[in-house]
């Protein structure tokens, strides 16, 4: 054993031992041949564990001779049963203290290590083993430690126990130290449990830290000269935009107070009378000169009248729906009405809407009103001379209608085809003449109240069917259809013949303005006292402009549609007339390239009383 200890010692091995089994006698310790016959069964379970298993162990083991990573190797007889293990030790301590050594030769004091032992382990060792050069309560420092290691140690900076490793800053005067603990557990030792053995490795950080330190000092200077250019920049931005938005506050102001003046001037010399009124109320808030001139009262009259001071009571009806208007669309009108004068008599007038917001939140409307006074007056004479030459242009239309038709009928001898083709061109425009000339005096006789209706209560479907039947041919003329949609038993107060007259003119204007091939469909919408009765066409469709004039008299399209749709332009205020005094309504929704759909409103038969009443009423005037 000796010759193989002298081989070993090279290879770091510090022990060499041969134990016998069945309870661990040192037979022989190579290293200290004058210790052997002790026996370690209750101290050295890593010896123990061979001798019971007989396998190879290796690990981490306080013995009575120090600190060493061991090896046992069992030694078998020829029952292959355990007989004695041969046990080599390397040298855990010196190996460390060798390291210091070398470390200290070198003059390398920045780092260093240290192996620390619990007091546990002590019971093991032999006493002579136990050199251990400084301890705290806990551990006890194998080998030469560093003078602020043992400091920090009687400080207790480790604790009693380690389970795991650890990193510690440790400061000793001015300088800093990075300190690594490394549990070390023996041989079947518990995880769990405080290690017996611990590693110490040190590192001086001082130099780092200071180095650190000088570029955090770098670091912050950098940053503090960037947040002050930061605040510089952010206070010039601030004032630039203070001065910008000055400038352009002012500008806005400016130009706020040019188009107040503008709009100030605009109110109070505009020829036409413009009222504010507030919808909650109808208080009158603010009026022009031209208003004032229009009643009679002053601004602070009227900002003291109550609306219907004003407007008569019989127009309540008619206020209610423009109400409506105004809550749905925003604005109303073309609204006609009559307004109080101050010296009693009544002015007509047109009113025209729109609703806003004051920035208090309220609802408040904006109205322009126009004196109808003047138009009137010039309608009424237009109406009396167009009535006075109707009437003298009927008779010798008549008489030259029948005298062309007599000449082309041989009357006065055999024509040549020349005259027949002349005397049809006449005759033609003869026509045309007369039934300009009878929508003419129907016309002045509706607005005058001098036609008579006839109301009852009709079944709409046969109405609407005849009107069908009337207008197919023309329809099919143009290689059109008529499509009536279906009805249901609807009954409505009405004088037929008139209906039909309204529904002849909408639906040959339907057709007239549709192209060939297309449909026109007819529609009706029961409503709670009224059913509408639409016309939808397929044609061009209008613009708000053309529906606006659509209903006046002599009002047709533009230029290029008259010439290619010829007309009187009275039709359809021949039908509004109607309709009006049959206790309806009658008006267009379309847009351009869209087609248009006509309607007008007739009261259903629950009302046919009230209604009937209405029209015998406006018939009398």
């Amino acid at each position: 054993m000796l010759s193989q200890w002298q081989a070993l010692q090279p290879f770091a091995v510090r022990q060499l031992h041969l134990h016998l089994g069945p309870d661990a006698f040192t037979l022989l310790r190579a290293h200290r041949p004058d210790r052997h016959s002790d026996r370690l069964h209750d101290v050295r379970p890593l010896v123990m564990s061979v001798l019971q298993e007989g396998a190879v162990v290796s690990g981490l083991e306080v013995g009575r001779h120090g600190i060493g990573l061991r090896a046992a190797v069992p030694v078998k007889g020829e029952q292959q049963s355990t007989l004695a293990v041969i046990e080599v030790g390397f040298g855990v301590s010196s190996l460390i203290r060798q390291q210091q050594l070398l470390m200290e030769k070198q003059g390398i004091t920045s780092s260093g290590i240290s192996l620390l032992v619990g007091r546990d382990a002590l019971q093991v060792m032999h006493s002579d083993m136990q050199n251990f050069q400084a301890g705290t309560q806990y551990w006890l420092i194998d080998g030469t430690p560093s003078g602020f290691l043992s400091n920090w140690l009687q400080q207790n900076g480790l604790g009693k126990s380690v389970t795991q490793p650890q990193m510690h800053r440790v400061a000793s005067g001015e300088r800093h130290y990075l300190v690594s603990v490394t549990p070390w557990y023996g041989y079947q030792q518990p995880s769990e449990q405080s290690a017996s053995l611990v590693l110490l490795a040190w590192r001086d950080i001082t130099d780092l830290m200071l180095a650190q330190q000088a570029q955090n000092r770098r670091l912050w200077l950098l940053w503090f000269i960037a947040c002050l250019f930061s605040l510089a920049l952010i206070v010039f931005l601030a004032l630039r935009l203070q001065k910008a938005t000055a400038h352009s506050i002012k500008n806005q102001q400016l130009q706020l107070q040019w188009s107040e003046q503008r709009l100030s001037a605009l109110f109070t010399l505009s020829p036409l009378p413009i009222l504010l009124n507030r919808m909650a109320d109808g208080a009158f808030i603010e009026s022009n000169l031209a208003m004032e001139r229009l009643v009679g009262y002053t601004q602070q009259e009227l900002a003291a009248l109550s609306y219907w001071d004003l407007t008569p009571e019989s127009y309540a009806n008619d206020e209610q729906q423009q109400l409506e208007s105004l809550k749905s669309k925003g604005l109303y009108g073309p609204y006609r009405k009559e307004y109080r004068h101050k010296e009693g008599h009544l002015i007509p007038i047109e009113l025209n809407g729109v609703l806003f917001e004051n920035p208090a939140g309220e609802q408040m409307i904006w109205t322009i009103v126009q004196d109808l006074t003047e138009r009137n007056q010039l309608d009424k004479l237009k109406d009396e001379f167009i009535s006075t030459v109707s009437h003298e242009l009927r008779t010798p239309l008549t008489s030259i209608s029948g005298s062309i038709s007599l000449v082309l009928a041989g009357a006065a001898g055999e024509l040549t085809n020349k005259s027949k083709k002349m005397l049809d061109i006449a005759q033609r425009n003869c026509k045309r003449l007369t039934s300009l000339v009878n929508d003419l005096l129907d016309m002045e006789k509706l607005v005058a109240g001098k036609v008579t209706f006839q109301p009852q209560c009709i079944g709409l479907a046969e109405l609407l069917q005849e009107a069908i039947e009337q207008n197919m041919p023309y329809a099919h003329s143009n290689q059109s259809q008529l499509l009536l949609e279906d009805v249901g038993a609807i009954q409505v107060l009405a004088d037929p013949a008139r209906v039909q007259q309204v529904l002849t003119n909408l639906l040959s204007n339907a057709v007239k303005f549709s192209p060939g091939g297309s449909v026109v469909r007819v529609t009706t919408q029961p409503k709670q006292s009224f059913v509408r009765i639409n016309i939808i066409d397929e044609g061009p469709g209008l613009t708000a402009r053309e529906i606006r004039a659509l209903f006046q008299r002599f009002s047709q399209l533009s230029d290029g549609t008259t010439k290619q749709y010829s007309g009187t332009g009275l039709g359809l205020a021949i039908c509004r007339e109607i309709i009006q005094q049959s206790g309806g309504r009658i008006g267009v929704d379309s847009q351009p390239g869209h087609g248009a759909c006509f309607w007008f409103e007739l009261p259903l038969v629950e009302t046919c009383a009230a209604n009937q009443r209405y029209i015998e009423l406006n018939a009398s005037k």
